[in-house]
């Protein structure tokens, strides 16, 4: 074994360890939810408990999902919302949720293991705070739209005439309520 076939085996142990330790069991009682669009997340997963020649029961549940999209064996891959919508709104969809939805801490970049404790994330640093200030204007912008909207006579009609509404923020703003 090369030595970054060796690494990534070590990565991936201490990964699968961090998954255990948190109640994490890839068998169907479990799903991976996300904000979607490819489910490279949900792969990368399945692959790691195959190498490990562990069969895997591994449901994805997301936002939405573009393009053709195949999932691995034992996974599924489910979206919310409708591929021609994903699709019709593309980027600017996307976009607006993965802003909407970005974390306030940096993103994994590996889990520490030390002996006798679980595998800890170790994460990057936290978004600056100019990203993390225009975050928190969309949040508020879009949680002031959902409330105006649900108090509007579109939001009463049938689901036919609200479908001619759809726009990114309509659709963001209907999944948070």
């Amino acid at each position: 074994m090369c030595s970054s076939d060796l690494a990534a085996a070590q990565r991936r142990t201490v990964l699968l360890a961090y998954l255990r330790a948190q109640g994490f069991v890839p068998d169907g009682r479990h799903a991976l939810v996300d904000a979607g669009w490819r489910g490279t997340l949900q792969k990368c997963l399945a692959r790691a408990f195959a190498a490990e020649g562990q069969d895997s029961v591994l449901p994805g549940l997301y936002i939405g999902l573009r393009h053709a999209v195949a999932a691995e064996p034992g996974s599924s891959l489910q979206a919310w919302l409708p591929a021609p919508v994903v699709d019709a709104h593309g980027y600017a969809l996307v976009a607006l949720i993965e802003g909407f939805l970005t974390a306030d801490h940096g993103t994994t970049l590996a889990y520490d293991d030390a002996p006798g404790a679980p595998p800890q994330p170790r994460l990057g640093p936290p978004p600056a705070a100019t990203l993390a200030a225009q975050w928190q204007q969309v949040h508020a912008a879009c949680l002031a739209f959902a409330r105006a909207l649900v108090q509007s006579p579109a939001w009463q009609r049938s689901e036919e005439h609200t479908s001619e509404l759809q726009s990114p923020m309509y659709l963001v703003c209907r999944l948070l309520l």
